[in-house]
């Protein structure tokens, strides 16, 4: 690979992978731009969506020239540009064909047709539920909740150290909250953004972004800000310019927010912010954890195989119902490091590449392939209310996954959500049918 190829030998300087994280880059881009050539559509193929996503988790700090490499060798940095380049291309190869059937239960959903009073109805459900989690922390006091909304992510009294046991259950309610601005943006579409209902929808909305942002989790608020912006792209019939200036610009936007995020994250949104500007666009560190890592794997630490993919899958139940679940994804970077109290993330090609090395990573990017194709079928499903939604909930959800395993089942249980929201209103509407037309 051209990248790896052209990595200095002194990667200690913060500019010094400028070039190959270039050359990369713009290697990801051909397929995604070819296919636009042809098919302006084509950017909306969720593979092309993730290849998106690897630049931005893995590259965009080099890109920016960040920060210098440290506890790291050439060598090392050289097969971290080929696990990415592997991980891409078994993207591609798995996203190919026919791929993976829908589920019959997100297919059904998609196609529902829901009218705008219901589609309201399941914002008022989504803000209740979604909203339980701060509420009930605050102990039912409004003048709590607001003081919590303004406090840092670790001095609200709904943070987790507050819980524990049972009441780990209101953690999971949050994922109502996530599909609110995308129904915002159904009614919208259906009934004008002036309508009392798409006013009062989005006034809801805004206050559970408010709450999610002051946790400090820059990725939820991307991932239902992006939700809501990919499905007012797909309901849109065509992609012309004001489509994609106007998606752009609310990406840029959004960056910025999340960027403000993450300097007001230690004192939260009323306390003051002096010398934290960061300088650059801030990600996770992945590219460079995901070289520490292979300066470790196997050489000096072995393989953990299933543990990261284990722990991620078991994270949603709660620890009062299964006390001995595991504690962590079987490997420990800080630590190897000879860091303490510290979380740092290696993207989902880490976890990937720490269970089981290049056959792990090519394993893994086939089956996110597939699991992509399977979802640009909703896009060639008959026309459905829910159809638009279901892509960016979904959509989302896998791109957030590329940070990391556990992103990506947290992030699942958004499109659940809708899921059980929709099932329980259509049940509901059946039920008032079935009243209506009276005995037989």
């Amino acid at each position: 690979m051209f990248a790896m190829s052209n990595v200095p030998d002194d990667v200690g300087v913060a500019t010094a992978l400028f070039m190959p994280a270039l050359y990369l880059t713009i290697a990801l881009l051909l397929p995604v731009v070819f296919q636009m050539r042809s098919d302006l559509t084509a950017v909306l193929r969720i593979e092309n969506a993730l290849t998106l996503g690897i630049i931005y988790w893995l590259l965009l700090d080099m890109l920016q020239s960040a920060y210098p490499f440290q506890f790291v060798t050439a060598a090392n940095v050289q097969s971290a540009f080929g696990m990415v380049g592997a991980f891409a291309g078994a993207l591609w190869i798995g996203a190919s064909g026919r791929g993976w059937p829908l589920p019959r239960m997100v297919a059904a959903t998609a196609v529902r047709e829901f009218t705008t009073r219901t589609l309201y109805s399941a914002t008022l459900i989504a803000f209740v539920l979604g909203m339980a989690k701060f509420v009930i922390g605050s102990g039912f006091d409004s003048a709590t909740l607001i003081r919590g909304l303004g406090a840092s992510r670790w001095d609200t009294p709904w943070s987790r150290g507050d819980f524990g046991g049972a009441d780990a259950f209101l953690d999971h309610m949050q994922y109502f909250g996530y599909i609110m601005p995308s129904l915002c943006v159904l009614m919208a579409m259906k009934i004008g953004w002036l309508n009392w209902r798409v006013v009062t929808a989005l006034l809801l909305s805004a206050i559970v972004v408010a709450f999610l942002a002051q946790s400090g989790g820059r990725r939820i608020i991307g991932v239902v800000i992006g939700a809501a912006l990919f499905t007012w792209v797909a309901a849109k019939p065509r992609l012309g310019p004001r489509v994609i200036f106007g998606g752009a610009a609310t990406v840029v936007t959004l960056l910025m927010f999340m960027q403000e995020m993450l300097r007001h994250r230690g004192v939260g949104f009323a306390g003051e912010v002096e010398g934290n500007d960061i300088g650059y666009l801030h990600v996770d560190d992945n590219f460079l954890r995901l070289a520490q890592l292979i300066n470790f794997y196997p050489d000096t630490v072995e393989f953990v195989l299933h543990q990261p993919l284990f722990h991620a899958l078991t994270l949603p139940i709660p620890r009062v119902l299964w006390p001995g679940k595991p504690l962590g994804p079987g490997f420990n970077l800080p630590g190897l490091l000879g860091m303490q109290g510290l979380s740092l993330s290696c993207s989902i090609i880490g976890e990937l590449y720490v269970s089981y090395g290049l056959w792990a990573v090519l394993g893994g990017g086939w089956i996110m392939g597939r699991i992509a194709g399977m979802w640009n079928k909703i896009l060639q499903l008959p026309t459905g209310a829910s159809r638009p939604l279901m892509y960016g909930l979904g959509l989302m959800a896998l791109f957030a996954g590329m940070r990391s395993a556990q992103a990506l089942v947290q992030m699942s249980y958004i499109v659940l959500a809708w899921i059980f929201v929709a099932s329980l209103l259509s049940r509901a509407n059946a039920s008032a049918n079935e009243g209506q037309r009276g005995p037989y």
